[in-house]
């Protein structure tokens, strides 16, 4: 369970997830996003895929504030046009977007708080998205590839500082 940083705008991180990730965080987004309409009881639960890892750090980040929660599904809804874009194919996940839709967060603050950082503390930054930047070059270059898309250049250069 995971929610990859790549980019402070969810839409640019959509487009900088490997193909690997287009497929398998799309999923996992929409499943952080389910388990927060189950912790706050949302008429739209059940709908929704079932709750899981309710204490995991995304989980508890995007239940946090509706900022929080809509930057999510904007990812969720990015990764969702991305895994059209490179696979010409609908993902099962787009089933249960006009439920997560809803956001079921109720929150005196609303801002976006500090992304969670569900990485090893070795790859931690003040700064989340140089963070999961490292830790994608670090431990998920063994199989990133993208097709239809450049390789981001911030993972070519660490790439090449790598070795």
């Amino acid at each position: 369970m995971q929610l990859f940083i790549l980019d402070n705008d969810p839409k640019r991180a959509a487009k900088m997830h490997c193909d690997k990730h287009v497929v398998k965080m799309t999923l996992e987004t929409a499943q952080i996003l389910s388990t927060v309409h189950h912790l706050h009881n949302s008429i739209y639960a059940e709908k929704c895929y079932k709750k899981t890892h309710e204490k995991h750090p995304c989980v508890l980040w995007a239940s946090k504030t509706r900022k929080n929660y809509e930057w999510a599904l904007e990812l969720f809804k990015e990764l969702l046009k991305e895994y059209t874009y490179r696979y010409k194919k609908i993902h099962k996940s787009s089933e249960i977007l006009p439920y997560l839709k809803h956001n079921p967060v109720y929150s005196e603050k609303n801002e976006l708080t500090p992304f969670a950082k569900a990485i090893p503390e070795l790859y931690w930054e003040d700064d989340a998205v140089l963070a999961y930047r490292k830790y994608y070059i670090l431990e998920k270059s063994k199989f990133c590839k993208w097709s239809k898309r450049k390789v981001p250049e911030w993972y070519l250069k660490g790439l090449s500082l790598k070795f």
